[in-house]
């Protein structure tokens, strides 16, 4: 019920989901893409560890921002950066935008998981944790299911450029959402518990 309630967990869903289903457009697209414009699949090995080296020392900056800034700012910034690092790599359709993009993607992800497990956290009623974690993941994942195989059609009958457009328009939308509507109502939830 506290998901049909309009409050923070309610746009924490709608904001979340819509940011799944932008990244499953494109996500398991990246490496074929990457493939296709040359790279052999060492350097696309390469390329996955750099963006887990960036997302691991990013995470720890984003888990300080979630805690003592806005969690809710942080991931309307993350959902920004990723969506400029779409943008950057439809704009420069080169092996070597990669790099600009992993690392963008990483600290997308770097600053966003922490906040979003802490606003999920914050959301949960009083010993309902796991069970609000795990209800959310199923919706979401459920919502945002059909998206790869939309990514694949759009990628063979229109471009392959065109899920990571797609991508880029709904991370602005669920940034944009996360930013006017979710970081107020996280702001309200954070005083209210503070006094």
């Amino acid at each position: 019920m506290a998901l049909l309630g309009g409050g923070l967990l309610t746009w924490l869903l709608v904001t979340d989901s819509i940011r799944d289903f932008s990244t499953s457009l494109y996500e398991n697209l990246v490496p074929i893409l990457m493939h296709d414009w040359g790279l052999t699949e060492a350097q696309i090995g390469l390329y996955f560890s750099l963006f887990a080296l960036v997302y691991a020392l990013v995470n720890l900056v984003g888990s300080r921002l979630a805690d003592r800034r806005s969690a809710a700012g942080s991931m309307a910034l993350g959902g920004s950066i990723e969506a400029v690092s779409l943008v950057t790599l439809v704009l420069f359709p080169a092996a070597s935008t990669f790099t600009i993009c992993l690392v963008l993607t990483g600290i997308d992800r770097g600053l966003s998981d922490p906040a979003f497990d802490a606003l999920l956290a914050r959301s949960a009623p009083p010993g309902r944790m796991g069970m609000t974690f795990g209800t959310f993941r199923t919706a979401t994942s459920f919502l945002a299911m059909p998206a790869p195989f939309l990514g694949s059609l759009m990628w063979t009958y229109i471009s392959p450029l065109m899920p990571f457009w797609i991508g880029a328009i709904f991370l602005a939308l669920a940034a944009m959402l996360t930013w006017v509507v979710l970081r107020p109502l996280d702001d309200r939830v954070m005083q209210a518990a503070s006094s």
